[in-house]
């Protein structure tokens, strides 16, 4: 996977409107669907990851074949210390404490993060459609109640 590629395909249009698979991975529940992506052989997924024991951070994935192409953290409680650090080859070594967004780069394993304005944070739900829309995936599907009945503070 290249930069270039990876940006096609996050620029694509895209669609999710089938139902969701939830599997446990261990203490933390993966939610994925599968993204039908016209122009492009390969599997996409969108995925939610959560430890519903912890409730630390809900992760949010756009993933094509194994190459995570974005990502989002957004912390759930503020007692419990998770950050992250560019490294120099994202052209700053920030710490981010806070919700942050990752994007994919060729050199840069973890991809580089920054600080997203554009997310609804008012429930799990809206994180997942604003994040999917800034994915520039159309989500009709359903949300599995985990997501719906949780709100953040």
């Amino acid at each position: 996977m290249d930069e270039f590629t990876a940006n096609s395909i996050l620029n694509a249009e895209k669609t999710i409107d089938t139902d969701y698979i939830m599997k446990s991975l261990g203490n933390v529940i993966q939610i994925d669907w599968d993204v039908f992506l016209p122009k492009y052989s390969g599997k996409l997924k969108f995925e939610v990851n959560l430890n519903p024991n912890t409730e630390i951070r809900i992760s949010l994935h756009e993933v094509f074949e194994r190459a995570c192409l974005r990502r989002l953290e957004v912390p759930l409680n503020s007692s419990v210390s998770y950050s992250h650090r560019n490294v120099p080859a994202c052209g700053n070594t920030l710490k981010f404490d806070n919700i942050h967004k990752h994007t994919f780069r060729d050199r840069v394993k973890d991809g580089c993060a920054y600080v997203p304005n554009d997310i609804d944070e008012r429930s799990l739900e809206s994180i997942v459609r604003t994040f999917a829309a800034e994915c520039n995936i159309t989500f009709t599907a359903f949300i599995p109640p985990i997501l719906n009945q949780r709100t953040l503070f």
